[in-house]
């Protein structure tokens, strides 16, 4: 698994990080993940040179 996925998970309390890669879910777990996922594809986009892109993040729902 990704690195830094793996650090959007423990940050939702989602992936308890054992080997046995337990998952904990509830909604708001996983909407705070996809936050997470979607900022983190503005900000790679962003520092690559594309214009503004605040439209995704209304598109997707997420707050700064």
């Amino acid at each position: 698994m990704n690195e830094r996925i793996k650090e959007f998970l423990s940050e939702t309390k989602i992936y308890d990080g054992s080997k046995t890669q337990a998952i904990i879910t509830c909604p708001a777990d996983l909407e705070k993940f996809a936050q997470l996922i979607v900022q983190e594809c503005i900000d790679t986009a962003f520092h690559r040179g594309h214009p503004d892109l605040e439209f995704l993040l209304k598109h997707f729902g997420v707050e700064e």
